[in-house]
């Protein structure tokens, strides 16, 4: 899939979504799976955490506020608190995110 016309970004961009996901979950095992992976794709010509962070900003959309793109966080936090309780996840993560698109 050609997205930014060159080889090496395009095969970074799904390893950066998945390292977004990874850093959403708390996932530090996988975060440095996909650090690995990153060296293998780029064969080790640059750091794997800076080819990531590059590709990940060019991911993010403009004229969005820092707490709008970071309202993930509370979703996740009440996400967290509910399942703690009993709800179940799905419901959680309705609740999570109505919670998170009301208060926006």
């Amino acid at each position: 899939m050609e997205l930014t016309g060159d080889p090496i970004t395009d095969a970074l961009v799904p390893i950066a979504q998945r390292f977004v996901g990874a850093v959403r979950e708390h996932d530090i095992d996988l975060m440095d799976e996909l650090l690995a992976e990153v060296i293998l794709v780029t064969g080790g010509r640059c750091d794997p955490a800076l080819a990531l962070a590059v590709v990940c900003a060019a991911l993010v959309p403009d004229g969005y506020s820092p707490a709008t793109l970071l309202a993930w966080l509370t979703a996740h936090t009440e996400f967290d608190r509910l399942t703690s309780r009993g709800v179940s996840p799905q419901i959680a993560r309705e609740l999570a995110d109505t919670e998170r698109t009301s208060s926006s």
